[in-house]
């Protein structure tokens, strides 16, 4: 299981600073600032510009949620990992291996340039 902490260790600070260099967190703040503009009496009264926010967040999702679910997915592998079940390594090898191909798409932004 040594080699698996190494590989998962290692995936999650390529993963962490992905997410940092793609400024994720800042667009999920902003991703649920307009979500929450949605929840506001009369948004939908003002068909175009509730049009332009769903588009917006639309589009910031799309950004946004593969990158929080790998990093959520890859916190959790760490922190299985770290129970040193010899029961779990099957699985847990699974979902690193899961994870890294994930990644690897990921990296790589619209443009193609790599992240990482």
């Amino acid at each position: 299981m040594d080699e698996q902490r190494k590989q998962a260790a290692e995936l999650a600070q390529h993963v962490n600073q992905a997410v940092a260099r793609l400024k994720i967190p800042e667009l999920t703040i902003q991703l649920e600032a307009l979500q929450g503009e949605t929840l506001q009496n009369g948004f939908w009264d003002k068909a175009q510009q509730a049009q332009v926010i769903m588009q917006e967040i639309s589009k910031l999702e799309s950004r946004v949620k593969p990158w929080n679910d790998l990093q959520t997915n890859v916190a959790e592998i760490n922190e299985l990992l770290q129970l040193d079940d010899a029961c779990l390594e099957v699985e847990l090898n699974q979902q690193l291996h899961t994870a890294t191909t994930t990644f690897n798409p990921l990296k790589e932004d619209q443009t193609g340039r790599a992240h990482v």
